[in-house]
């Protein structure tokens, strides 16, 4: 089987989850890359599902901060568990992972 592109989990998880997970009142319409965002088209390995968090159009156009991608990580974490969040993580094309995620694999790991 192909690799789910971006608009298929989008379409999946929002069909799943239909309430934005930052203020849990409107309707989810958008999948945010919520760990580590894709600010180039050519980062297609960030299109996976353990990137991605449920939200509303206002909720998103504010979700690209450290407490919100943290927020992600501990959801995500809770969705799929350690080892497939590990493995996302190792997984990541970055020269630079951020500290902050670093040390949450690290907590894993010990």
């Amino acid at each position: 089987m192909s690799k789910e592109t971006w608009a298929e989990i989008s379409a999946r998880r929002l069909s799943h989850c239909p309430v934005c997970k930052i203020c849990h009142i409107r309707q989810a319409t958008q999948l945010h890359h919520g760990i580590v965002w894709r600010m180039a088209k050519k980062k297609k390995w960030l299109d996976v599902e353990e990137n991605g968090i449920e939200l509303c159009n206002p909720c998103h156009d504010v979700a690209q901060n450290y407490d919100t991608a943290q927020m992600v990580w501990d959801i995500n974490l809770k969705r799929y568990g350690a080892e497939r969040m590990v493995a996302f993580v190792e997984n990541l094309h970055l020269k630079i992972v951020p500290a902050w995620l670093s040390n949450k694999v690290k907590e894993i790991l010990e």
